[in-house]
C-alpha cells in the first residue's frame, strides 16, 4: 500500500530526522512513524473504501480542532494523512478521560457537522442516511425490507439531523495526550447520529449515554430520545455490514470471515436489541 510516492510526499511536508518505521499494517490501512525535530508524526494511508478519512477530517477539524487529530498535511486524492502524535489509547489509560465528557463533545461535533452532510457525501463519505439504508440493506443480502422501512420511519420521526457518524467509536479510537482526541475515521459515514451507540454503547455506561442524549434535548424530550436508541442500534448493523463487505474485497490473510461478520450485523438489524449476543 505504501509506494515510493508516499515517502516522497512525506519528505515534501516535513524534515524527516531518522528512519520511517511501520507501526500499523492492516489490509485497510498502514501507519508509519515519522521522526522529526519536533517529535514523531504519523503517516496514514488507507485502502479504497476507507480512504475518505482525509476528506472527513478536512471538513471536521475546523469544527472541533481539540477533539480531532492534529492534521499536519493531507492529500485527499490519495487519502494520505500526516498527523501529530495523539498520545496513548484510552484502552491503556482508562482513568485518563471519562465517557460522558467524550460523548458530550462528540455530540457537539455531530451537531456542528450536520449542515455539512451533503458536502461530506459529495467528497466520498458513505451515504448511510435513513433514505439510503433500505437499498444498502438489500444490496448486502438482507431480506427483511419491511423491518428496515419501519425502523427508518421510527427513527426519522424523531427529527434529529443526520450527520457524521464515526461507526467504530470505542476505547481503542480515543487517544489521550495533549487532551482527548477521537481518531480513525475510516469507518465513518453520514447517517443518523444515534447509530453510533451500537458500538459505543458497549463501552460507555448509562450515564455517558444520557449525557450524549442531553445534547439533543432541543429536538425531542428525553423519553423519546431514549426510545430511539433501540431502532438506531438495529439500523447500525447496515453500515457495519457495509464495512465488512469492503473488507471482503481486501486480502484475507487476516482471516476476517467477512461473510459471517456481514451476517452477524444483518442479524442485528432483523432481531430485537434485547435478543442480541455480542459473543
Amino acid at each position: 500500500m505504501i509506494t515510493p510516492d508516499a515517502y516522497a510526499w512525506i519528505a515534501e511536508q516535513v524534515d524527516v530526522r531518522g528512519e520511517i518505521v511501520a507501526v500499523h499494517e492492516r489490509p485497510w490501512s498502514t501507519v508509519l512513524r515519522v521522526p522529526t525535530d519536533g517529535g514523531n508524526l504519523f503517516f496514514k494511508a488507507s485502502a479504497p473504501g476507507f480512504d475518505h478519512e482525509a476528506a472527513v477530517l478536512d471538513v471536521l477539524v475546523p469544527l472541533a480542532p481539540e477533539l480531532l487529530p492534529r492534521v499536519v498535511a493531507a492529500d485527499l486524492g490519495h487519502g494520505w494523512l500526516l498527523l501529530g502524535d495523539a498520545g496513548e489509547r484510552l484502552r491503556e489509560r482508562p482513568d485518563a478521560a471519562s465517557w460522558p465528557d467524550i460523548l458530550v463533545r462528540y455530540a457537539d461535533l455531530q451537531r456542528a457537522a450536520a449542515p455539512y452532510a451533503d458536502r461530506l457525501v459529495a467528497l466520498g463519505v458513505p451515504d448511510c442516511r435513513l433514505a439510503a439504508l433500505p437499498a444498502r440493506y438489500a444490496a448486502l443480502g438482507g431480506t427483511e425490507a419491511s423491518v428496515v422501512a419501519d425502523l427508518c420511519d421510527e427513527l426519522g420521526s424523531l427529527g434529529v439531523p443526520e450527520t457524521i457518524q464515526h461507526d467504530d467509536l470505542h476505547d481503542g479510537q480515543v487517544f489521550v495526550g495533549d487532551g482527548v482526541r477521537i481518531l480513525d475515521w475510516g469507518d465513518s459515514c453520514v447517517s443518523h447520529p444515534f447509530l453510533t451507540l451500537a458500538v459505543t454503547g458497549q463501552f460507555a455506561d448509562e450515564a455517558a449515554v444520557d449525557a450524549y442524549l442531553e445534547r439533543w434535548l432541543d429536538v425531542a424530550p428525553h423519553a423519546r430520545l431514549r426510545g430511539a436508541i433501540a431502532p438506531a442500534k438495529r439500523l447500525a448493523g447496515i453500515p457495519r455490514a457495509r464495512t465488512w463487505a469492503h473488507l471482503s474485497e481486501l486480502p484475507d490473510e487476516w482471516g476476517f470471515q467477512s461473510p459471517e461478520r456481514i451476517r452477524f450485523w444483518l442479524d442485528r438489524v432483523e432481531s430485537p436489541v434485547e435478543e442480541w449476543d455480542y459473543s
